[in-house]
């Protein structure tokens, strides 16, 4: 839950804790130049959010393709400093673009061939009209993911009526399999 820990740790004074588990949402590598990891070419270019939950994700998505072989003690919550102090070795040697963009615009960017390789989060990717199944080259594994989506709470709100009434709708067989029709894959109930 790196978003959540680096929220808790921008802010001590307001501390959330998680009450639930709901999904994950899968980030992805797209491209529009390479239909396979297989295909990437030598120099490509890459772009990833400047989001902070999102660098330390994207490098790892990247080492889990075989591109990147990181640090033995990279920490993706922690470690946001330059690629070239995390990365120990870059099997094609990939570029990537400085301006690390919001994560809402890595689609438009895909759309307009900005980079050879795109790095996306699955609900940008939904909004933006791509089928995270079918449209990535590399997408991330779901089991024992920490990026997943929560419902966050003050500590001294866990137990209250309305936090329980909205876990216990959550929890229900209804909301899964809404959630299993409606996204077929590209969301993932986490609970």
């Amino acid at each position: 839950m790196p978003f959540l820990n680096d929220y808790n740790n921008k802010n001590p004074q307001k501390q959330l804790v998680n009450a639930y588990n709901v999904h994950i949402e899968p980030i992805g590598l797209y491209s529009k130049k390479y239909q396979s990891l297989e295909e990437i070419e030598e120099g490509s270019t890459v772009l990833i959010s400047n989001s902070t939950s999102d660098f330390g994700r994207a490098l790892m998505l990247l080492r889990d393709a075989g591109l990147l072989t990181l640090k033995a003690d990279f920490d993706p919550e922690g470690d946001n400093a330059n690629f070239s102090e995390i990365i120990i070795e870059n099997k094609k040697n990939l570029i990537f673009k400085e301006n690390k963009p919001a994560a809402d615009y890595l689609v438009p960017a895909y759309k307009n061939n900005e980079a050879d390789l795109f790095i996306i989060n699955s609900n940008f990717a939904l909004e933006g009209n791509l089928n995270p199944l079918e449209d990535t080259i590399f997408i991330e594994k779901a089991t024992d993911n920490p990026y997943v989506n929560i419902i966050a709470t003050r500590a001294e709100l866990l137990d209250s009526p309305k936090i329980k009434a909205l876990i216990a709708v959550l929890k229900e067989t209804a909301i899964k399999e809404f959630i299993n029709e409606k996204y077929q894959g590209s969301v993932i109930n986490a609970s």
